[in-house]
């Protein structure tokens, strides 16, 4: 990707909300404008994770034309805040300024930048306590039973405390793993399920974790993702690829635990 477009891309995640503000919109109604789930753009605007490149295109339509309904100095204001610093802008009367220059843009990638949308994926310590204080985070049986899954309980562990929040760890993954430790007859398999069974009966006293089941309903990560009706947006933490693919999306996001006790989001 080009410069210049990334800078864009940069600049809508940043100016998203203010100018969906300035056009009265909710988020919810540039969702319906765009095309663009409401997850994704809640997301964007609260930095959990960067505006992709395929999704540039229909917001900035949305909001352009939208902007070009209201006076012309509305329009050019939205237009300025849209446009990278230092980068030439012009308003025009159909809206669709920042479209145009998206598509004039030069679309080569440098053979070797592979690394900054990469490293974008993973969750900083900001938007870490942003997940820890905003939504439902939902641990599924192959997060539990990672090695690495205290290491992030310990980095949330402090924004968690602070606003009374828990790790939704479902009651059908403690009975999977109950129920692997009285059939397995693998050594290796009952220290790994022992270790998770420990670290969670550790956490919930802790009153970092709460048990799924008693309080939600569903019993399985899939039942309590199907059953969140409300705007509340949530996070699936999982190591399972066809996990992480089959999940309902719209308010849901799925995301990894890396080596070092990160969180990685998903592709969607």
């Amino acid at each position: 990707m080009s410069d210049l477009r990334r800078e864009m891309l940069e600049t809508m995640s940043l100016m998203l909300s203010p100018a969906r503000k300035i056009l009265g919109m909710t988020a919810g109604g540039l969702s319906s404008l765009s095309g663009i789930p409401e997850g994704i753009i809640l997301d964007v605007e609260e930095g959990i994770s960067p505006l992709k490149p395929e999704h540039y295109l229909a917001l900035s339509a949305a909001i352009g034309s939208t902007g070009a309904k209201c006076s012309g100095s509305i329009n050019a204001a939205i237009t300025r805040l849209m446009t990278p610093e230092g980068e030439a802008f012009e308003a025009s009367g159909d809206g669709f300024t920042l479209v145009r220059k998206w598509l004039e843009a030069d679309y080569s990638t440098p053979a070797d930048d592979d690394s900054v949308e990469e490293h974008a994926r993973i969750l900083s310590d900001s938007e870490l306590e942003a997940a820890a204080k905003s939504y439902r985070i939902i641990a599924g049986l192959s997060a539990v039973e990672d090695e690495n899954f205290p290491a992030l309980v310990s980095r949330l562990q402090p924004w968690l405390k602070a606003c009374g929040g828990r790790i939704c760890v479902p009651a059908g993954v403690v009975d999977e793993l109950r129920d692997t430790l009285d059939d397995t007859e693998d050594d290796d398999e009952e220290i790994i399920v022992s270790d998770a069974l420990s670290r969670i009966e550790r956490f919930q006293k802790e009153g970092l974790i709460d048990l799924a089941g008693s309080y939600e309903g569903g019993r399985t990560a899939a039942e309590i993702l199907g059953m969140n009706k409300d705007s509340r947006r949530t996070i699936l933490v999982t190591q399972d690829p066809d996990e992480a693919s089959s999940m309902p999306r719209g308010n849901a996001r799925a995301a990894r635990i890396t080596d070092t006790g990160d969180l990685e989001l998903w592709e969607a």
